[in-house]
């Protein structure tokens, strides 16, 4: 229950920012946020912005508390949205990590559906490094949270539970 309303905050704050980059010319907005990986048997991790506790990617007793930057914007005139992360992460063992994310909306040529292109990667000396989800999808629409339709294009890994955005 706690995962979904945090889901829903954190998609209310994109939308947001979706709004106040379109508004402002195709500007980038920036905002700071955490989030957490849990394994199996792990012990609560630090507060967090956005917790996952299903990702098999992160083995059992361990956590992995990312923190950095996430930047939207909407070029002027195109209706593309992009949406671009990076950090640093540290595990419950004290290991250090890097992590970026990268998603693209792209609006089809039919006027009706767009391309989405998401990629998350979490790299580093611990023992959940390595953990990387990439989908291509087709939507209706430019929003991913409200479109009816998600035809799956091409998937790795477990993007619905290892990426934080």
């Amino acid at each position: 229950m706690l995962r979904r309303l945090w889901l829903a905050l954190s998609i209310v704050a994109v939308a947001g920012l979706i709004v106040v980059a379109g508004a402002s010319g195709g500007r980038a907005t920036s905002v700071e946020f955490s989030w957490a990986m849990v394994g199996p048997g792990a012990p609560a991790p630090p507060a967090s912005d956005i917790v996952l506790s299903n990702c098999g990617g992160v083995p059992s007793g361990m956590w992995v508390r990312g923190t950095g930057v996430w930047t939207l914007f909407s070029p002027t005139g195109s209706g593309a949205i992009q949406s671009m992360a990076h950090g640093t992460a540290v595990d419950s063992a004290g290991d250090t990590y890097r992590w970026n994310y990268h998603q693209s909306i792209q609006p089809m040529n039919d006027g009706v559906h767009s391309r989405v292109v998401d990629d998350f990667v979490l790299s580093g000396r611990g023992s959940a490094s390595g953990i990387h989800s990439h989908f291509i999808a087709i939507i209706e629409g430019t929003s991913l949270e409200e479109s009816p339709t998600f035809e799956l294009l091409h998937l790795l890994g477990d993007p619905f539970n290892c990426d934080p955005l």
